[in-house]
């Protein structure tokens, strides 16, 4: 089969004038930069300086842009009905009051906002992880305050983003240099946001004090800003925080505990998890909670959340550690392949993506490239048209172009050398499109008579 593959890129529109730092991102598709821009005028409720900041792009770019995707005030959609809104913090303005010299450059790709269902503008950042510690140092760090055991080394981690998880969650997952893998998914429910955070030990040499720092950052928060901790309450796992009118409360939780407490300068909420040890090629796994509540009567409000044995709940999509080598049959060699991984009992959850714990091996995760812009095709197809569907769903192409016509004689009607199809597109999704009507010419004979393409031969190779 004769196949080249098509590469589709949308127009990237991220023309940068400001100079990049550690808050500008340009967006690297119209698809992303819409989502950005949506994020930041309809509910972060950012400036234009901001937004600049943020995109590279300059005020009147911004203003084209906006005007282009029919983003603005008036256009701001209603809140979800059946869950919280969670979205990506966009990063650019600080989510700090305070201590700002304790957080210089923060990361946006560790920050969730979790907005406030009491009035339409306030919300607090979810920073998770903020931190983590183990044996062999300050592992990892979400902005610039003193050094980790990277940043020793002179070297620079890579940018991310939250991937969504459906239409109510995020997942944001980092390997590290060495090998150690951290994970975090946060799923958004009517009263509450359900957390949970992975740990994957990739290195050759057991893991311990795996401490976590997760913070709930209250700037935001419209009657939440008071600098100091009059306003907060621990109580076991729980830390949560008060408005100034006391019918107000944040609250955050995880589990197994390391330590709960409150930083008055921030002013910020943390209920700062424990991981297990964990031996080379084992995952740990931590829960988390998130609410808000409406009432005077927090202790109750706890004793309900406690009850509904949150701590208890099943930790979903990542249930074990599977590990393998793809070999010849016959030889036991090492095989180059392409691996799918997904979960049979919901197909339409996200695929896993492996990685090897061979040092001398690489892999290629397949991941996030239609949130880049990026449509993938297949432009000759020689498949019978009742297998091409399959194929593009089995293959994620988007677009696929079969061959169902072959004219080989200078005299044959192309209609006549294949189905009677209709050129209309054939939706396998509303992704994945077939274009039916395709014909490839390979003229094996003029006129009835072989074609001198036809007569070339190559000749036999002389096996002495």
């Amino acid at each position: 089969m004769c196949a080249v593959l098509l590469i589709l890129l949308f127009t990237l529109l991220c023309d940068s004038t400001a100079a990049a730092d550690g808050q500008t991102r340009p967006s690297p598709s119209d698809q992303q930069l819409q989502f950005w821009l949506q994020n930041m005028v309809w509910h972060h409720r950012y400036s234009t300086a901001e937004i600049c900041q943020v995109t590279g792009l300059s005020p009147e770019q911004v203003q084209q842009r906006l005007t282009a995707f029919g983003i603005s005030d008036d256009t701001r959609p209603p809140r979800p009905a059946d869950r919280l809104l969670l979205l990506p913090y966009p990063g650019g303005r600080h989510p700090r009051i305070g201590f700002l010299d304790g957080a210089i450059e923060p990361q946006r790709e560790t920050k969730l906002s979790a907005f406030c269902p009491w009035d339409d503008h306030s919300y607090a950042v979810l920073d998770f992880p903020e931190a983590l510690w183990s044996n062999l140092g300050l592992t990892y760090l979400a902005h610039t305050h003193i050094d980790t055991i990277w940043s020793r080394q002179g070297i620079k981690l890579p940018q991310q983003e939250w991937v969504a998880n459906g239409e109510n969650g995020w997942t944001s997952e980092r390997t590290l240099p060495n090998g150690i893998r951290i994970g975090t998914t946060a799923t958004a429910h009517q009263d509450h946001i359900e957390l949970m955070m992975w740990l994957h030990n990739g290195t050759d040499k057991p893991l311990s004090d795996l401490r976590v720092q997760n913070c709930v950052m209250l700037k935001a928060a419209a009657g939440f800003t008071q600098q100091n901790n009059d306003n907060k309450l621990i109580r076991g796992n729980y830390a949560a925080a008060r408005s100034a009118d006391g019918q107000r409360w944040i609250i955050t939780a995880w589990d197994p505990l390391h330590r709960a407490w409150a930083n008055a300068p921030c002013p910020c909420l943390h209920s700062d998890p424990q991981f297990p040890d964990c031996a080379p090629g084992q995952t740990q796994y931590l829960r988390g909670w998130f609410s808000f509540y409406q009432g005077s009567d927090p202790d109750t409000e706890l004793a309900r959340i406690e009850a509904n044995g949150w701590k208890q709940r099943p930790l979903r999509h990542r249930i074990a550690n599977v590990t393998g080598t793809i070999c010849d049959a016959d030889t036991g060699t090492p095989l180059a392949a392409r691996l799918y991984v997904q979960r049979l009992d919901d197909p339409q959850q996200p695929f896993f993506f492996a990685t090897s714990l061979n040092p001398q091996s690489t892999t290629v995760a397949y991941k996030q490239m239609t949130e880049l812009g990026w449509y993938s095709g297949d432009v000759h197809l020689h498949r019978p048209m009742a297998e091409v569907p399959t194929l593009l769903m089995s293959e994620d192409l988007n677009v696929g172009l079969p061959m169902n016509y072959w004219v080989r004689d200078s005299r044959e009607i192309p209609a006549a050398s294949g189905p009677a199809l209709s050129p209309d597109p054939v939706f396998v999704s509303p992704t994945h499109v077939i274009l039916p009507t395709n014909m490839e010419y390979e003229i094996f004979s003029v006129a009835e008579q072989s074609s001198l393409a036809d007569k070339i031969r190559v000749p036999e190779m002389d096996p002495e």
